[in-house]
C-alpha cells in the first residue's frame, strides 16, 4: 500500500491528496488541482505519479505538483511551508546545501 504520508489515504484509490492549501509566512497558498495547472493542461485521467484524478490535489510528495508559492517543482522547491515537519524541512536544507 503506498499511503501519502500527508493525508494518510492509499494513493493507488484516493482520488487526492486532501491537503488544498499550503502556509507559508502566514500567507496561505491555494494549490492547483491536477489538470489545471497553468502551462500543464492534461487529458489524463490520473496522475501518472501520485495517482491523483483530474480536478483533485496531488500528493505532497509527486514528482508532477507544481509549488503554488513560486511555481517550480514542489518537491524540489525548496519553499519552506509550515505544513511540512522538522524531517522534511531538514531533507529540503541538505539539497539547498548540495547546490550551494
Amino acid at each position: 500500500m503506498a499511503t501519502c504520508t500527508d493525508c494518510k489515504q492509499d494513493m493507488r484509490n484516493a482520488s487526492g491528496c486532501t491537503i488544498s492549501e499550503l502556509t507559508l509566512d502566514r500567507v496561505v497558498y491555494q494549490r492547483q488541482p491536477f489538470g489545471s495547472e497553468p502551462g500543464w493542461p492534461t487529458t489524463r485521467e490520473r496522475c501518472g505519479d501520485c495517482g491523483a484524478s483530474q480536478g483533485n490535489h496531488h500528493h505532497l510528495g509527486c514528482d508532477i505538483a507544481r509549488c503554488p508559492a513560486c511555481g517550480w517543482q514542489l518537491l524540489s522547491c525548496g519553499c519552506p511551508f509550515d505544513e511540512y515537519g522538522p524531517a522534511e524541512l531538514e531533507l529540503l536544507l541538505d539539497d539547498l546545501m548540495a547546490w550551494a
